[in-house]
């Protein structure tokens, strides 16, 4: 199992153009995923600071994965971005119930 992590820039140039709700949309959409996680956060691309969107997806299969990485230069392209940051990592994930 793994998770994986990915972190979208709202500027488009200089210019912040993109929302959470519109990454979202656009990342459940393409990848097909039954559940994630999306933090509101702020980073930096090449020394600009800018709002972004984390979005986690945790304790996901080998297929799963691929399907999401192979949704992510279509992701990029719709939403105009040079890159998407994506770290992936084995699994620690855990659902506890009550």
């Amino acid at each position: 199992m793994f998770d994986i992590t990915i972190t979208v820039g709202h500027n488009v140039g200089a210019v912040e153009k993109l929302t959470t709700p519109a990454i979202c949309e656009t990342f459940e959409r393409l990848a097909g995923v039954e559940a994630y996680t999306a933090i509101p956060c702020r980073g930096m691309w090449r020394g600009m600071a800018e709002a972004s969107t984390r979005l986690e997806v945790s304790a996901i299969g080998p297929d799963v994965l691929e399907r999401i990485r192979e949704a992510l230069p279509v992701m990029a392209r719709e939403l105009e971005q040079e890159a998407i940051a994506v770290t992936v990592r084995e699994s620690a994930f855990e659902l506890v119930y009550a």
